[in-house]
């Protein structure tokens, strides 16, 4: 699998009193296999989507952090600075 660093994000949660860093890592997939939710306490679905179709609402802070900031996943060589 070739696997390589793309992205950080600088993560203050206020109101749960939290702060979390998230690496955000790329791989290449065979595309055979289908996701599937491990934890349903944490997680309803996940599914394949393109990155401008994600939902704009509702995202996971860090994922919506990194959207905001411009960083596309798969543009050609593109890593993100460190979104704040």
């Amino acid at each position: 699998a070739n696997i390589v660093y793309v992205a950080a994000t600088n993560n203050l949660m206020l109101d749960e009193g939290k702060h979390t860093v998230t690496i955000f890592m790329r791989a290449e997939s065979q595309g055979l296999d289908e996701p599937k939710v491990m934890e349903p306490d944490k997680c309803q679905r996940w599914l394949w989507t393109a990155w401008e179709d994600l939902p704009k609402y509702n995202l996971f802070l860090p994922l919506r952090l990194l959207f905001d900031s411009g960083f596309h996943p798969f543009a050609e060589h593109q890593t993100a600075r460190t979104a704040a």
